[in-house]
């Protein structure tokens, strides 16, 4: 799904009007029309939209390549990405570890309740991983940048299963046992907890204000959460 130009915040009806006078309907297509300087400078000059104001629409439109971006960005703006993925990271790890407590006799509401916590946390832990990739890309990289940090992400998710699936093999050869039961699963939510709670450990060197470009923190650069959807162009 991409976004109407609406979406953008700071642009004006006029702006709307004369970016699709030039065939730009939405941000995905401004983002490809504008990742270059000397893009923004022959729009700039087509449009009378000025290249400051073209570039800021540029930035929010990569954060819209970031799935989830545009919910997560007032947490990620307020907190910073280093505070984020250091509290959040241990905070996801302690909640995969919590897994490992669910037995059949867990109330369904709590095991639920546990699961969308940690479904939230996870995935503002990806968000945030996903969009501070952008903070050191060139923008006339960013369209190329989105892909390939988009590949790398579900790579590595892949990679996440897999390690899961041989901890419960592990399990399972270790107790002699033919089939899995829910005992084989308690270690292997543990070492999952566990690599993720030493994964925050990386976040440790972060500066401060590591990726503020990206999220608009210090440049104030924000989001309408007023959007309106268009389905993507075959």
């Amino acid at each position: 799904m991409y976004r109407t130009l609406e979406y953008l915040r700071g642009i004006s009806d006029g702006d709307v009007a004369r970016l699709r006078a030039r065939g730009i309907q939405h941000t995905n297509q401004l983002l490809h029309r504008t990742s270059l300087a000397i893009d923004r400078e022959r729009l700039s000059k087509k449009t009378g939209i000025s290249t400051d104001r073209l570039f800021e629409f540029v930035n929010q439109c990569t954060l819209l390549e970031v799935s989830g971006m545009d919910h997560f960005l007032p947490i990620i703006r307020r907190l910073g990405f280093r505070s984020v993925l250091i509290g959040n990271g241990v905070l996801s790890a302690f909640i995969m570890m919590s897994y490992a407590l669910f037995r059949p006799t867990t109330p369904h509401f709590v095991i639920v309740l546990a699961l969308l916590s940690g479904g939230f946390f996870r995935s503002l832990q990806f968000t945030a991983l996903g969009s501070l990739a952008y903070a050191d890309v060139p923008n006339s990289m960013m369209s190329s940048a989105s892909s390939l940090s988009s590949m790398a992400q579900q790579l590595f998710l892949s990679f996440g299963v897999a390690l899961g699936a041989m901890l419960l093999h592990m399990s399972l050869g270790a107790r002699g046992a033919a089939h899995l039961s829910v005992h084989d699963f308690t270690p292997a939510f543990i070492v999952m907890g566990m690599l993720a709670l030493l994964s925050s450990v990386l976040f440790i060197p972060l500066e401060r204000h590591a990726g503020a470009e990206v999220s608009g923190r210090r440049t104030g650069v924000e989001l309408s959460h007023t959007a309106q959807t268009v389905p993507e162009a075959d």
